[in-house]
């Protein structure tokens, strides 16, 4: 007998909608909560993790990047601009895309 092991974790979507307006997916970053060890490129949600949708103090964890299926993913909250913004500072220097010329 086959079982789904298959758990929703909380990530933040960084992609405008489905890639390239094309593919069904979304490009998320991990989000963990704070008690877990930071890692350098990590964000901290701050002391407003629940009015962002986010049970517990949280950080994003920019290094861990996924694909999940836009269909499957389900919108609980909106983050912070200035979180954002940060956050995608810290992925675009993660990815090295900060080397790249248009």
């Amino acid at each position: 007998m086959e079982t789904n092991n298959q758990r929703y974790r909380p990530g933040l979507a960084v992609s405008p909608g489905v890639i390239g307006g094309r593919y069904p997916l979304l490009w998320v970053v991990m989000i963990t909560g704070a008690g877990h060890e930071p890692w350098p490129d990590d964000v901290e949600v701050g002391p407003r993790h629940l009015e962002f949708g986010l049970p517990i103090p949280s950080r994003i964890r920019v290094a861990k990047i996924t694909t999940a299926e836009a269909r499957q993913a389900e919108r609980v909250g909106n983050i912070d601009p200035g979180i954002l913004e940060i956050v995608m500072a810290r992925l675009a220097r993660v990815l090295g895309m900060h080397r790249l010329e248009a």
